[in-house]
């Protein structure tokens, strides 16, 4: 799964991610997350935290699914980054 977020400006922030099965996230070039637990996806499973620049920074999520079905959640910690689902566009 991939998104972008956008960031006013540099910062730290603060994430929840929970998975079905294991899990690596990767902000921009950077492995943020990495998880390689068998185990159900639930909301807020586990927190990490990464550094966004300033703009759109994608973030690229890649699932390992074991048995049967599949799942992800995210939730970044912060009501200043906003959020898109497809590759934003410049204007």
């Amino acid at each position: 799964a991939r998104c972008w977020l956008w960031s006013p400006d540099t910062r730290k922030v603060e994430f929840t991610v929970g998975s079905d099965d294991a899990c690596r996230i990767w902000v921009g070039d950077e492995v943020v997350f990495h998880d390689a637990d068998w185990h159900s996806a639930r909301k807020d499973r586990m927190f990490g935290s990464c550094t966004l620049q300033k703009g759109w920074n994608p973030v690229l999520f890649k699932i390992l699914n074991g048995n049967s079905k599949m799942g992800l959640y995210f939730r970044v910690m912060d009501e200043e980054i906003d959020s898109s689902p497809t590759e934003p566009r410049s204007n």
